[in-house]
C-alpha cells in the first residue's frame, strides 16, 4: 500500500508540474512571436537579433528595415545606447546617415538621451553630424532640446560641430537651450562662441525665448554675456526681452532684465566705483586729525598729557597712517586678476610673432628661412600661419578635466575661460578674481587672492588705533587737574562719538574676516557652499579640506606668499574634486 500510494503521488505531481508548465511554454511562445528585430535592437538581446538576420533572406534588407512607425533597428539600438547591437548593425553594412520618415537618423536618437558612447561610435563611421531632419533638426539641436551639455562638449571639441547650425526656423541649439532653461547648456555653447545676438524668422534672440518661458537662470548668463545691445533687441512685433517677460507673466524676471539694462545704460563712472572709497579715506584722516586735535591738543587750558598717554597717543597716529598704506595697497593692487580668453590669445599670438621674428634676425641663412628650410614654414606665409594656428589653438583651453567632469559652474561666458578653483567673476571689475572674498565699495576695489592680507591687515591696524584713541579720550575725560580752569569737553565728547559709531561695524567686520581666515575659507565661499564641491563631503555635508588648524591657517594666511597660497589651494581643490580627462576620448582625424 505504501509503494502504491508513493507511485500515486508521484504521479499526481507530475501531472500539476506539467499541467502548470504548459502555460509557461504558451506565454514564452507568444513572447517568441512579439520578438523581432527592431525589438531586439532596442533591447540589445544580441542573440535574437543574430537570430532574425541569419533566417532573413536578405541581411542587407533587414538590417535597414523600417518597423511599423518607419524606424530603424540602429535608431533602437542608438536610442537606447546598445553601442554592441549598433556594432553589430555596422558591421553587416547598416546605414549609419538612413533616416526614418521625419528624416531623423540614428544619431538624432542618441541625441535624445545623451547617449554618447553609441553616438561616438556612429559618429567614427562616418556619420554625418550636421544631418538635418524635416524641421532642420540637427543632433545638436536635439541635444540642445534634452539639456545634454556632455554630448554638446564632445561635438563641438572632437567632432568640430558648428555652434550655430540653424533649424527651418534659424533657430540655433543656443535659442533651444534657453527655451527649455538649461543653464549649463547655454554656458557651453556661449563659451564656445555662439552668436548671442542671432535672431530666429520671428526676430527673437535666445534671451526672447528664455524670457518666453520665464527661465531666469539661462537669461541672467544670457543677459550678462550680451550686454546692452542683447537686452535692448527687439523681436518682428517690436518686442523687447522685458517686455515678453512682463506679458507672459513672469514680473520678476522682467524687473531683472529692465534694472540689468538700467545699469549697463548708467555705466560705471570713476565716482561710482571710487566714491565711497574716497569717503573712507576721508572719515579715517578725520578720526585721526579730531583725535590730535580733540584729545591729545585739546582746547585752551588742557593739561598736557603724560608720558604714558603720549606715546599711546603717538601709536595711534602711526598705526592710523600705516593703515592708510595699506588701504591704497587694497585700493590699487590687482587683487588676483585672470587672463580673459581674449587676452591669452593676444599674448599667444605675440609670443608666436616674436618667435618667428627672432628665427628670421638670428638665423645664418635668410634664403633657408624664405624658402621655410628646416623651419616647417612656407616662403612668405609666416604671417598668415600664425594667425591660423592661433584662431585653431584659440579654444584649446576648453579641452580641459572639470568640463570633461561635467562641472560647467567653471565656465565663465564673460571671460571666456575655465575658471580656477575658488575663483569667481566680479561684475563690478568685469573680471574673473582668483580667491575672491568680496567686493568692498569702501576700498574701490575687489578683494581676492593678491590684496585680501593687505585688507585684513588694514582693518586691524585701524581697529588698534580706534580702540586705543577711545580709551585714550576716556582717560581725558575723566583726569582731573586742580590747578586748571574749568575747559569744554564738547570736543573729546564728539570724538568718542564718532569713533564709536565706526568701530562697531569694523569691529563686526574684523571679526568675521578673522573667523574666515582662521578657517581658511572665503566670504563667497562661505555664502555659496552649494555651489563648490571641494566644500563637500562624499555624503554632501560640508567639508573644508583646507582647514589646517587655527594657528596654521594664521600662519599661512599672514606669513605665505600670496601667489604660493593660491596655487596650493587650486592644486588640493582639483584633487578634492575629482576632475578626470576620459580615456575614450578620441579625435575625428
Amino acid at each position: 500500500m505504501e509503494a502504491t500510494n508513493d507511485i500515486t503521488t508521484k504521479t499526481t505531481n507530475e501531472d500539476s508540474s506539467l499541467a502548470s508548465s504548459a502555460p509557461k511554454k504558451k506565454e514564452e511562445e507568444e513572447e517568441e512571436k512579439e520578438w523581432d528585430v527592431w525589438r531586439a535592437a532596442a533591447y540589445g538581446n544580441q542573440e535574437k537579433l543574430e537570430f532574425f538576420v541569419n533566417n532573413a533572406p536578405s541581411s542587407s534588407i533587414i538590417i535597414d528595415a523600417k518597423d511599423a512607425n518607419g524606424f530603424r533597428p540602429l535608431q533602437w539600438a542608438a536610442l537606447n545606447n546598445r553601442v554592441a547591437i549598433a556594432k553589430y548593425l555596422l558591421d553587416l553594412g547598416a546605414d549609419v546617415n538612413a533616416g526614418d520618415d521625419e528624416r531623423q537618423t540614428a544619431l538624432h536618437w542618441a541625441a535624445v538621451r545623451g547617449a554618447l558612447p553609441v553616438a561616438e561610435l556612429l559618429l567614427q563611421r562616418k556619420a554625418k553630424l550636421h544631418n538635418q531632419d524635416i524641421r532642420g533638426y540637427t543632433a545638436a539641436h536635439v541635444a540642445a532640446q534634452y539639456g545634454h551639455a556632455s554630448m554638446l562638449y564632445h561635438f563641438l571639441l572632437r567632432w568640430n560641430l558648428d555652434v550655430n547650425c540653424m533649424d527651418e526656423d534659424r533657430r540655433c541649439p543656443l535659442h533651444w537651450g534657453a527655451y527649455k532653461g538649461f543653464k549649463d547648456v547655454v554656458k557651453l555653447l556661449l563659451a564656445f562662441d555662439a552668436d548671442v545676438i542671432l535672431p530666429d524668422r520671428e526676430g527673437c534672440t535666445a534671451l526672447h525665448w528664455a524670457a518666453i518661458r520665464g527661465k531666469a537662470e539661462a537669461a541672467h548668463v544670457l543677459a550678462l554675456c550680451g550686454g546692452e545691445e542683447l537686452l535692448k533687441a527687439r523681436d518682428t512685433d517690436g518686442n523687447t526681452p522685458s517686455q515678453l517677460a512682463m506679458e507672459k507673466g513672469h514680473k520678476s524676471l522682467s524687473n531683472m532684465l529692465t534694472n540689468q539694462l538700467v545699469t549697463l545704460k548708467e555705466g560705471q563712472t570713476w565716482w561710482s566705483q571710487k566714491g565711497m572709497a574716497i569717503f573712507c579715506l576721508a572719515v579715517v584722516c578725520g578720526l585721526t586729525l579730531m583725535f590730535v586735535n580733540f584729545v591729545v591738543v585739546g582746547p585752551l587750558g588742557t593739561p598736557r598729557v603724560d608720558v604714558a598717554l603720549a606715546a599711546w597717543s603717538w601709536m595711534v597716529v602711526i598705526s592710523s597712517i600705516t593703515g592708510l598704506i595699506f588701504f591704497w595697497r587694497v585700493a590699487n593692487t590687482d587683487p588676483g586678476f585672470v587672463s580673459t580668453r581674449a587676452q591669452l590669445a593676444a599674448k599667444s599670438l605675440k609670443n608666436a610673432s616674436s618667435s618667428v621674428e627672432n628665427l628670421i634676425n638670428h638665423s645664418d641663412d635668410i634664403d633657408d628661412i624664405e624658402k621655410g628650410s628646416g623651419l616647417g614654414l612656407g616662403g612668405g606665409s609666416s604671417s598668415s600661419e600664425i594667425t591660423s594656428s592661433s584662431a585653431a589653438s584659440s579654444l584649446k583651453w576648453l579641452d580641459h578635466p572639470e568640463l570633461w567632469a561635467g562641472n560647467w559652474e567653471r565656465l565663465c561666458v564673460t571671460c571666456k575661460i575655465v575658471k580656477p578653483a575658488g575663483t569667481k567673476h566680479c561684475q563690478i571689475a568685469k573680471r574673473c578674481v582668483r580667491r575672491f572674498d568680496h567686493y568692498c565699495p569702501w576700498m574701490g576695489n575687489t578683494v581676492g587672492a593678491k590684496n585680501h592680507r593687505d585688507f585684513v591687515i588694514f582693518l586691524l591696524l585701524e581697529t588698534f588705533a580706534m580702540i586705543v584713541s577711545l580709551l585714550v579720550a576716556v582717560i581725558r575725560v575723566w583726569e582731573e587737574n586742580p590747578s586748571e580752569k574749568q575747559r569744554s569737553k564738547t570736543g573729546v565728547l564728539f570724538f568718542v562719538a564718532c569713533d564709536v559709531a565706526v568701530l562697531i561695524p569694523v569691529l563686526l567686520l574684523v571679526s568675521s574676516q578673522l573667523a574666515q581666515v582662521a578657517r581658511n575659507i572665503t566670504t563667497n565661499e562661505l555664502m555659496n557652499l552649494h555651489r563648490y564641491t571641494y566644500l563637500r563631503a562624499t555624503d554632501g555635508t560640508f567639508k573644508n579640506p583646507f582647514d589646517k588648524g587655527v594657528f596654521k591657517n594664521l600662519v599661512s594666511f599672514f606669513c605665505v606668499d600670496a601667489n604660493r597660497r593660491t596655487r596650493e589651494f587650486e592644486e588640493k581643490a582639483n584633487t578634492n574634486v575629482g576632475g578626470f580627462t576620459p580615456k575614450n576620448a578620441t579625435t575625428k582625424d
